[in-house]
This record gives C-alpha cells, sequence and structure tokens, in this order.
C-alpha cells in the first residue's frame, strides 16, 4: 500500500495530541487509588522481577477461576528498572498512550488525514479512557494489544501481508489472556477468518496457532499440575447459566462518549463532584452522535459497494479488487475507506464485543467493553473526513476541539477532586497517601530500633483482606504482620511501629494508651489511620489479674480481663503459646445467675502463623445482646479450633484437661 507523505505540519499536531494523552495519563501519578487486586498482581510482579519465582496463574478473577499470568509478566517488565508502585503505574499511562499513537497511524493508514486527527484527539482527551489508564489493572493493559491486534489484522487482510496473520492470532490470544473481556477479540478474529476464510494461507494460521499455544504452555502447566487439573477449571464455570442483557449497550455508549465518568467520585460525592464543572450532557450527545453518523456512513458505503458488486457481477464485468475507489482514486461511492476490507474490519471490530456480553454468564461490567476502544473514534474521523466543504470541515474541528479542550477541564478537575475529597463506594485511597504513611512508618522503625511494623487493619490475611494485601507490598523490603484491629491488639516484646489503617477501631484506644510516639496517618478520609510506637514489653495491665493464670491446651496463657462494661463490651488478655492448629477463634459468652445466655461473641483470634514469642494480646468482645446485661454475673471464655470448632482445652496444674472454657464470676 502507497502512503503519502505526512506532512511536518500534521506530524507536529499528532505529536502535540500523543503528547497531551501522554500526560493525562502519566502525570501525577500518586493520585492513582491502589486497592486489593492492584497490590495482589503487583506483588507477583515484584516476585518475578527479583528472579524469586516464574508466575505460571494470576490473580483470581471475580468469574471464580483463576487469571492467566500475562499480566503479571507484563507487569514485571517496569518492576526491573524501577521496583516503586510508580514504575508500574506509569507504564499503564505509557502504554496506553502508545495505544493512542497506534489508533493515530492506524486511522492515517487506512482511511486518511482527517480521520486521524479526529480520532487521535477524541481517544486522548476521553474521560474513561484516561480512567483506565492510570490505574494497576490487567484489564488497563488491554488498549494497546487492542490496537495492535486491529493493526494486524489490517496488515493481513487488508494489505494482504499473510505473515502478519501469526501476530494477529498471538496477539488476540494474549490480550484474552492479559484479560478475560477479550475474549471478544477471539470472536471477532473467528469473524474474519470466516469471512475471508479464502485467503487465509492455512500454514501461516497454524503457525499463529502454534504461537498462540505456546504462550498459553505456562498456565496449562499450572492447571494440570493441581489436583483437579482440568475438571477444577471447568467446576468453576459450572452452575452459571447465559442470561440476556442490554448492559454492553450503555457500557460501549458510556466509555464512547465519557457519560457517567462522575461515577468514580462515587454516590456520595458525584454531585459535589458535578458542581465544580460546566454542563457537560451536550458533549455526551455530539461525541456520540458523530460516532454514530460514522457508524451509519460505514453501513452505508458497506451496502452500496456489496450492491455495486452484485450488479457488476450481473452484468458479466470483472470485478477483482474490494478497493472502495476507482482506478482514477475516485471513489465509486464517496467513502474515505481505502478497501472495502477495512469496513469489513471496523464494523467486525465494533459489533462482536459487544454482542459477545449481550448472552453472557455473568453480568457485564464497564470494563468488559474496554476492547471496543478506539474504534467508534475512528468511525468519527470518518464522518469527518467525508465532509467535503473544507470551511464546514474546518468549523467541525474547531467545535470538536473545543469539547476537547473541556473534556482536558474536566479529567483536571476529576484529578484534583478525588486526590482532595473522600469518595466512599468510589474512588480509592490516592496510593501516594499510602506511600506517605509507610515512609513515616520505615522513619520511626530506624530511630527506635524496632523489629518490625505491625498493620493494625480489617483483617489479617493479604490473600483475603485488603488492606493488608496494599500494606503486604509496601512494607515488602521490612519485617512486618498483620492484625485486625476490629478484635484484637498486639503487644510485642520488642520495640515495634504501629500503622493502624482506620482509626475508629475498637482497639485503637488500648494501642494509643501505650504508645511511645504517636502521629495521625495521611489520609483524605476522617478515619485516616494513625502510627505509633511500642516500646518492647509495653503492654496494658488488665482490670483483673489472673492468679494464677489459665493455661489452654495450646500453651497459650491467659493473664486477666477487662471486665463488661455497660453495653457488655469485655477484653481478654492473654500470651501467645504454640500453634498447633493453622486457625482459632475465641468466644467470649455473658450469663446470668440462673444460666439464661444474655450475650456472646465468637471472634477471630490472632493468627497463629504472627505468633512470636512473648507476645501478650488483647482480644476486644462486643457480644451479640440476647438479654438484660445488668442481670449478667458469669463470663465464660474458650478458645477453638477454626472452623471445625473443636476446643482447645483448659488445662489444670497436672497439664491434664480441665474442661473448654474458663469460667469466671463477675465481681
Amino acid at each position: 500500500m502507497q502512503l503519502q507523505p505526512i506532512p511536518r505540519w500534521e506530524l507536529l499536531t499528532a505529536l502535540a495530541i500523543i503528547v497531551l494523552a501522554g500526560v493525562l495519563r502519566t502525570m501525577w501519578p500518586g493520585i492513582t487509588e491502589f486497592k486489593a487486586d492492584e497490590a495482589r498482581l503487583l506483588t507477583l510482579a515484584y516476585e518475578m522481577a527479583e528472579f524469586n519465582t516464574f508466575p505460571t496463574r494470576g490473580i483470581s478473577s471475580s468469574v471464580g477461576l483463576p487469571n492467566f499470568p500475562v499480566s503479571v509478566w507484563v507487569y514485571a517488565i517496569p518492576l526491573f528498572f524501577w521496583k516503586h508502585v510508580y514504575a508500574a503505574t506509569l507504564f499503564t499511562g505509557l502504554l496506553n498512550t502508545a495505544a493512542v499513537a497506534l489508533c493515530y497511524f492506524f486511522t492515517r493508514r487506512y482511511i486518511g488525514r482527517t480521520a486521524a486527527i479526529v480520532a487521535t484527539l477524541m481517544f486522548a482527551v476521553s474521560p474513561w479512557a484516561i480512567i483506565h489508564a492510570r490505574k494497576i489493572w490487567a484489564q488497563n493493559l488491554l488498549a494497546f494489544f487492542v490496537m495492535a491486534w486491529a493493526f494486524s489484522a489490517a496488515l493481513t487482510f487488508v494489505e494482504g501481508r499473510k505473515k502478519w496473520l501469526i501476530v494477529h492470532i498471538a496477539l488476540g490470544v494474549i490480550a484474552f489472556q492479559i484479560h478475560l473481556a477479550a475474549v471478544s477479540l477471539l470472536v471477532a478474529s473467528a469473524v474474519l477468518f470466516i469471512i475471508f476464510w479464502r485467503q487465509i494461507p492455512w500454514r501461516t494460521f497454524l503457525i499463529g496457532c502454534g504461537v498462540a499455544l505456546l504462550t498459553l504452555a505456562p498456565f496449562a502447566h499450572y492447571i494440570f499440575a493441581q489436583s483437579s487439573g482440568l475438571a477444577g477449571l471447568i467446576g468453576g464455570t459450572s452452575g452459571r447459566s447465559f442470561t440476556f442483557s442490554w448492559e454492553p449497550f450503555v457500557h460501549a455508549a458510556r466509555l464512547t462518549t465519557g457519560w457517567q465518568f462522575h461515577a468514580i467520585t462515587g454516590p456520595e460525592q458525584f454531585q459535589n463532584f458535578l458542581a465544580t464543572l460546566p454542563p457537560l450532557n451536550w458533549i455526551y450527545w455530539i461525541w456520540g452522535i458523530v460516532c454514530l453518523i460514522g457508524f451509519g456512513f460505514t453501513i452505508y458505503d458497506f451496502g452500496l459497494t456489496i450492491q455495486g458488486r452484485a450488479n457488476t457481477h450481473n452484468t458479466g464485468r470483472d470485478s477483482r479488487s474490494n478497493n472502495l475507489h476507482k482506478q482514477d482514486g475516485s471513489s465509486d461511492c464517496r467513502s474515505p475507506y481505502r478497501s472495502l476490507t477495512t469496513a469489513y474490519l471496523l464494523l467486525t471490530w465494533s459489533l462482536v464485543p459487544i454482542l459477545t456480553f449481550l448472552w453472557f454468564p455473568v453480568q457485564p461490567e464497564l470494563h468488559y467493553l474496554l476492547p471496543v476502544y478506539p474504534v467508534f473514534y475512528i468511525f468519527a474521523g470518518m464522518a469527518f473526513e467525508r465532509v467535503s466543504n473544507r470551511n464546514v470541515q474546518n468549523g467541525a474541528l474547531a467545535g470538536l476541539g473545543f469539547t476537547a479542550a473541556l473534556f482536558v477541564w474536566a479529567n483536571l478537575s476529576l484529578l484534583d477532586f478525588v486526590d482532595k475529597v473522600e469518595t466512599p463506594g468510589g474512588f480509592g485511597e490516592p496510593v501516594k497517601n499510602q506511600l506517605a504513611n509507610v515512609d513515616q512508618a520505615k522513619l520511626w522503625l530506624a530511630e527506635t530500633n524496632a523489629a518490625e511494623v505491625l498493620i493494625v487493619s480489617d483483617g489479617g490475611r493479604p490473600l483475603i483482606d485488603s488492606d493488608a494485601a496494599i500494606y503486604d507490598l509496601h512494607l515488602r523490603d521490612v519485617p512486618h504482620r498483620f492484625v485486625d484491629g476490629r478484635y484484637t491488639a498486639v503487644f510485642p516484646a520488642e520495640n515495634s511501629v504501629v500503622f493502624i489503617t482506620d482509626d475508629s477501631f475498637s482497639t485503637v484506644e488500648l494501642l494509643a494508651k501505650s504508645a511511645d510516639r504517636l502521629a495521625t496517618g495521611t489520609s483524605r478520609s476522617r478515619n485516616g489511620g494513625v502510627i505509633l510506637t511500642l516500646n518492647g514489653g509495653t503492654r496494658p495491665e488488665p482490670l483483673t489479674r489472673f492468679d494464677p493464670i489459665f493455661l489452654l491446651g495450646n500453651f497459650v496463657n491467659v493473664q486477666g480481663i477487662d471486665w463488661p462494661d455497660g453495653s457488655g463490651r469485655f477484653a481478654v488478655h492473654w500470651k501467645t503459646g504454640e500453634a498447633f492448629q493453622p486457625d482459632y477463634h475465641v468466644t467470649g459468652q455473658l450469663f446470668t445467675a440462673d444460666g439464661e445466655r444474655v450475650g456472646q461473641a465468637d471472634i477471630p483470634a490472632f493468627s497463629p502463623d504472627q505468633w512470636r514469642p512473648d507476645d501478650v494480646v488483647v482480644s476486644v468482645f462486643e457480644p451479640e445482646v440476647t438479654g438484660d446485661l445488668s442481670a449478667t454475673e458469669k463470663l465464660t471464655f474458650g478458645m477453638y479450633v477454626y472452623p471445625s470448632g473443636e476446643a482447645v482445652p483448659l488445662l489444670d496444674e497436672a497439664a491434664n484437661p480441665a474442661g473448654d472454657f474458663i469460667e469466671l464470676e463477675i465481681p
């Protein structure tokens, strides 16, 4: 395919738009949310970048299946050079900027100059495209691979460069492994293979399939190494029925027009955010209409061309070319497409991702439709390309530029808003705030010669609990342990730094009273956390200390108790023993004199795999009240194996079992 050289002014214009796209996607990398999935994904990428492991699976997916490891491999690339969260964040933005650049060259090559400028500008400033380019998330890698998939399809089918079929097949399979939503690309490729099956070199096709299978080999090894093998993988999808939903059309419209991008600020704050902006609804309508006009013209041109070819066949004239343009360069239907195949490709690319998710086993989410980027902007560019009057075209371009400027303002306003305002149910805590807390904890760790950092959050298991996953990554280079601050306070035998992620936890007061240093954490949240230090051996005294202490079968020493207050809340102080079981729970129950239970609480014990010698643990109980607390006269406490419920026995002085519970008379 012979292309006209790109004039300098056009190249500079395209470069300016691409730079704008890059700035919007990479500036202020600290203003990006960083939640559990991002932390778990990056943890695996760190392990690969440090040559500790070669991941053969990714993190678990929302549909119950393990993800493929390709997203981990991709995110390991920037970590080879800079082991920092910002490396992966900036990499995501730069990869999406590269997708914008590919959009320009693709549209310029197969449609024209004006279409390329329009499509690239719309893609560059599109609010949802920017939102999805600023976060470490597997699906946020898709834009580049989708664009490369489309380019390889055009090189294969439009230009007849058959060896690119290998790249096309491999890219589709790789995109699918990055995120399962890219299954729509595999369906789209299958549609193209059916349409152009006469043109497919089957030897090259088989080579492409072989290359694609090689990329699947590590995950296949992981699956078949599991005891359940392929049956377990299939079992993860069993019980799901295909249901119909119109949501894919809605999601495609949202992604394309920017409609409802304010949703990222959450249900409590979006009205406040919208109040900072001028009305934008008219832009959503204009962008949507322009995209639909381009799509409609493509359907119209496509129909005329098919009809023209049928007429040519009926009259017996030769029609070997699929070009929409005549030999002298004029067009049979004034279409800007350089070939009928380009129209086939774009229509397939735009429709198949939507149709794929109309009937699907799970409810389609917004990010499932990311593979439609940026095809509808290319349609919009085609609509501009068709305008023959230069003055009208320039006026339309000026109007588009004005809407783009408003979207730039809206995007910058969004970043400023989520940086400063707590957005419950929307944008998470900016990663820069998390890193500021980590820096403070590390500073005090060095200054106090502390042995470790205790992360007090809403759970102590990084594979399950959000904050534990986040700070397990952030503090991966220093010794640290996890405590569930909703129920537990831990006081180590050595100096320690404690970072409490939420200052509303019931154990904060206990820890704060024993602290040597204390500072408020950095956060947008009204419950932004606390950082404090504990001197080794410092621990609160129970209101009543047991003498002698109670000894449990796992050698836990129950040392004392804080008796129930007016709400029934009480706390048991105990010293860790030996963890014979993987998990324990503790139970506390309140009784009247005649044995009626009026309150009970069963809570997770401090996780046994976190126990260290001479740790003192305070378990805080807030019982569910079922009777008259004022009549409470007896309290029982016990520990049991979870989830079996097997009691950890109470031992007598001779270390013989003496019952399942400690029974105490309330003074």
